[in-house]
């Protein structure tokens, strides 16, 4: 395999249509449309009351997939916004990046006024991060399984491709000439640089996609962050009933503190 086609499969997703019960969840938000870098960004307002949280799903995903989510916040007052990442879902695009889902991140935000929590899951998370470290502002975010080096995914890539030491630098400057800059800035030390409110993080320490390890750095260098361990694997962990329980009384109790607590 070329770098040009390893660069091609990396920023490709694979556009996820919508079961017919999320098909059914969606049709009980108001859809939008939002202008975004790379066209048309599809998202929906879960309610118009109460503070608002962003809902970010991962690669290869759509919003719906975090459809478990929208009932219980709903049930404690919140909005919830939710979006089809570019190349993803409902939205425009045929490729796209960790750091084009940051900017589309942003770029709602924007467009709906302001956000108070984010719940984001796998790549997901690491965009938000970026989102972050870029100027969003928050009260309080959550972070399922989420990976922390943009650097080893390309490692992962370039692996998984068999790419000789030519063609992987060829990949490697065509994804950082897409992304706009070094692909060292997707890591660590820039991502936790806007850090700047509470976080969860839970992940599962079995996860085969993305390594525990990645969660436990972003703890150790997000002083306002707690950790929880969690079974759900990558995938199954958005539809877990005690990951979504406890995602939601955190949230609640970080952006509501004088009127809830996180139960243990």
């Amino acid at each position: 395999m070329t770098g040009r086609e390893t660069f091609d499969g990396f920023t490709t997703p694979e556009r996820v249509a919508a079961t017919e019960p999320e098909r059914a969840l969606l049709a009980t938000a108001t859809p939008t449309s939002i202008d975004g870098d790379d066209g048309r960004i599809a998202a929906w307002r879960f309610g118009d009351q109460g503070p608002r949280v962003l809902l970010v799903h991962g690669w290869n995903s759509r919003a719906s997939h975090l459809g478990g989510f929208v009932a219980p916040l709903r049930a404690r007052g919140y909005q919830v916004i939710a979006f089809d990442a570019p190349a993803h879902g409902d939205s425009d695009g045929a490729r796209t990046s960790v750091v084009h889902v940051g900017r589309a991140i942003r770029r709602v935000a924007e467009a709906v006024g302001w956000i108070d929590g984010v719940v984001s899951h796998s790549i997901g998370s690491t965009a938000t991060l970026f989102a972050l470290a870029q100027g969003l502002r928050v009260r309080a975010s959550v972070h399922l399984a989420g990976p922390t080096s943009g650097e080893r995914r390309l490692y992962d890539a370039i692996n998984a491709s068999a790419l000789m030491p030519a063609e992987a630098y060829t990949f490697r400057k065509l994804f950082e000439a897409y992304i706009g800059m070094p692909a060292s800035t997707v890591e660590l030390p820039y991502l936790s640089s806007g850090l700047r409110h509470p976080g969860l993080l839970i992940h599962d320490p079995l996860d085969r996609v993305i390594p525990f390890a990645e969660s436990e750095a972003l703890h150790l260098a997000w002083r306002a962050s707690t950790l929880l361990v969690t079974g759900g694997g990558h995938a199954r962990i958005l539809r877990a009933p005690d990951v979504i329980d406890r995602t939601v009384r955190w949230l609640d109790a970080s952006l509501r503190p004088r009127t809830a607590s996180l139960a243990a």
